[in-house]
């Protein structure tokens, strides 16, 4: 029990602090209040990374108070009981609950599955998606998705909170680079030209079903996405060279560099 108290207390102070520095960077001090502190602190059980990612998805955001209002927003009723591990994962279901929304919600995003797209990229750069732990080039693999070239950008934006990254959803890693996350130390994967990586603890969410529930995104869909889009290049493809050909002229197919 002393731990737990002493683990509130610290999350408290952090909060506090780094609160505060917000209030500096946007010019007002009372933007949040003890209350808020104490609402975040009680959600977290006592979780060391759980005021953290707080911390990093309300001030990443251009207006911290109106994104410190949505997360005040989730907290769960005062007496409810859940443990450290639970609460990080209703932090987690909440943060890509709302990436959802707000990507689909978008016109140029009409029809898309923003968990799907999601996933294959992660997968991707992860080594999960292709065969032998290939990782396919960034512009390859939004072209076979039929997305715009910072598709992988745009889909991370809101998750940056739960990304190792740069200012944006993708950031380039050096080999054996420790991220501290307060006191939880995070191992980063290899370099690549294109890192797309996620802290472990969210990925490990994301992969397991019943924790992530209707968040979660079987291998099935992926595959089912895959071939849907994957034909569709190739009937386009074949089409054009059909166009060429008839045409008379050169049959060269106008491809991504890499694919």
């Amino acid at each position: 029990m002393e731990n737990i108290g002493d683990s509130v207390d610290g999350d408290s102070r952090y909060l506090r602090r780094r609160f505060r520095q917000i209030g500096r960077r946007i010019g007002d001090p009372q933007w949040f209040s003890t209350n808020d502190i104490k609402a975040l602190v009680r959600a977290g059980s006592g979780h060391p990374a759980f005021t953290t990612f707080v911390h990093k998805f309300v001030s990443e955001h251009p207006s911290p108070a109106k994104r410190l209002r949505t997360v005040l927003n989730w907290v769960p009723p005062e007496g409810t009981k859940a443990s450290p591990a639970e609460a990080l994962d209703w932090l987690y279901a909440n943060i890509l609950r709302a990436a959802k929304y707000a990507y689909e919600a978008v016109d140029t995003h009409n029809g898309r599955d923003f968990l799907v797209l999601l996933r294959i990229y992660q997968l991707n750069f992860s080594g999960n998606l292709a065969p032998l732990g290939a990782i396919i080039p960034l512009d390859s693999l939004s072209y076979l998705l039929h997305l715009e070239r910072n598709a992988a950008e745009i889909l991370a934006w809101d998750l940056r909170c739960l990304t190792l990254q740069h200012n944006s959803g993708i950031s380039t890693i050096d080999r054996d680079t420790v991220y501290t996350l307060d006191s939880v130390s995070v191992p980063v994967p290899a370099k690549n030209e294109h890192e797309y990586v996620f802290y472990k603890s969210f990925v490990d969410f994301w992969d397991e079903d019943r924790r992530a529930k209707e968040l979660f995104v079987d291998f099935s869909r992926i595959c089912t996405h895959l071939a849907r889009t994957v034909f569709s290049v190739c009937l386009a493809i074949n089409i054009y060279r059909y166009k060429v050909s008839v045409s008379g002229f050169p049959q060269t197919v106008p491809v991504y560099q890499g694919l």
